[in-house]
């Protein structure tokens, strides 16, 4: 009877074993499956943190995304750590500002032995071109700008697409209109190679808008490789500082970078195709929503006050989004990498400063808050909490997105000029 009991106890474990068994290997193969599809995703490397905030909202779970310069680092000063590089050497696409802003991307490129297309998330934005050379105030004076930064009208200056895009998107006071469900649907199988091009339609955007600033041609078929790569030397002609690179300052243009990202990922990597086009038409709209919050909080600020004063020229784009002038910048030129002021040119500064009349100035959270704080002082004006401008914040900070970055850039520039 011991025996019987003996045999079948041990029938019973080799049989609880087995299937124990066969339960860890249908685990394994599970687990392994969804390792497999994630890992044939792409890898994308996205070049700064504002950007990569873009290329995640758009790529989400999808793609195996590495960000170079991560929150809180600022792009012009960025040394490449060799785990970057392996990043770089191990990715499919990598998506960059252009403009001159990654002036270290190129030989990091290189030296990496990538292999990845590159793709500039700015190809269908028109650039704001010059130096802000007597502290922005005539760098925004320009022929080409000079009706939106002075904001004549009482009307936010996003109608300066209105004139281009009123007709295809049907809204006359706002030029954000082209929703991000339409953009898909209507160019759904117009990606393939001609994506850089094609998915922004050349009857939308280049005939008028984009004209001078890209040549189309540069971003067919090859656009995201080997010439999108020439585009950011010499060939184009881009000095470091010809362009001013910070173009997410405009809502308008996050959207177009959004929709260059959208159509470079299902490029490389078609089968998700709905996805990517799901969750940038998502992002668009959260986008646009953004938008109206941010006319909403400005509109309370005097068009006469309306004058911003910052560490270093990177809110053109938000200035003429907006209804703003660039009134000053501690630092000339659209780079932190320039050295600071000499005493002369504060005094020069805080000359202007008090002519103005504006009530505060902007430090920003990737530069030297204590010269704006001398700036301020020798104005005898308030020196306002940092903005964000180059990079986001870090998590937990109230600019950790590029959303919520803008929110908190136009609530303080409000509350401190309204």
């Amino acid at each position: 009877m011991d025996k019987a009991k003996q045999k079948h106890r041990g029938l019973f474990g080799l049989l609880f074993l087995a299937g124990f068994a066969l339960v860890l290997a249908g685990c394994g193969g599970a687990g392994s499956e969804s390792g497999d599809e994630s890992g044939d995703g792409p890898r994308v490397v996205a070049t700064h943190s504002i950007l990569g905030d873009i290329v995640g909202n758009v790529g989400g779970d999808a793609v195996d995304l590495d960000t170079l310069v991560e929150a809180g680092e600022d792009p012009h000063l960025f040394e490449p750590s060799p785990s970057d590089s392996a990043a770089l050497s191990e990715a499919d696409l990598v998506i960059e500002n252009g403009l001159e802003y990654e002036t270290w991307l190129d030989d990091m490129y290189d030296s990496s032995g990538s292999e990845a297309e590159r793709v500039v998330a700015t190809q269908n934005i028109e650039p704001i071109e010059g130096g802000h050379d007597d502290h922005g105030d005539e760098g925004h004076s320009d022929e080409e700008h000079a009706d939106e930064s002075s904001h004549e009208g009482e009307e936010h200056s996003h109608d300066h697409a209105d004139e281009e895009h009123a007709d295809e998107h049907g809204d006359e006071g706002h030029s954000h209109e082209h929703e991000g469900d339409e953009h898909a649907d209507e160019h759904a199988d117009e990606h393939g190679d001609e994506h850089g091009d094609e998915a922004h339609s050349d009857e939308e955007h280049a005939g008028e808008r984009h004209e001078d600033a890209h040549d189309d041609e540069a971003h067919e078929g090859e656009g995201h490789g080997d010439e999108a790569h020439e585009d950011h030397g010499d060939e184009a002609g881009h000095v470091h500082g010809e362009f001013d690179p910070h173009v997410w300052g405009d809502a308008e243009n996050a959207v177009s970078m959004t929709e260059a990202v959208r159509d470079a990922l299902i490029a490389t990597d078609d089968a998700n195709a709905d996805v990517y086009r799901g969750n940038a038409s998502a992002y668009i709209a959260e986008l646009r929503e953004m938008d109206a919050s941010i006319e909403e909080r400005v509109a309370g600020i005097p068009e006469g006050d309306r004058k911003l004063v910052t560490a270093h020229d990177a809110f053109g784009y938000f200035a003429e989004a907006y209804g703003f002038e660039v009134a000053g910048t501690a630092i000339e030129g659209f780079t932190t990498e320039a050295s600071d002021p000499a005493a002369g040119d504060i005094a020069e500064l805080s000359d202007e400063i008090r002519d103005t009349g504006v009530p505060a100035i902007f430090p920003e959270t990737t530069t030297n808050e204590a010269l704006m704080e001398r700036i301020a002082n020798e104005a005898g004006v308030e020196l306002a909490p940092p903005l964000y401008t180059d990079a986001l914040g870090e998590e937990g900070s109230e600019g950790a997105t590029y959303i919520e970055m803008m929110d908190y850039n136009a609530t303080t520039i409000a509350d401190a000029l309204g």
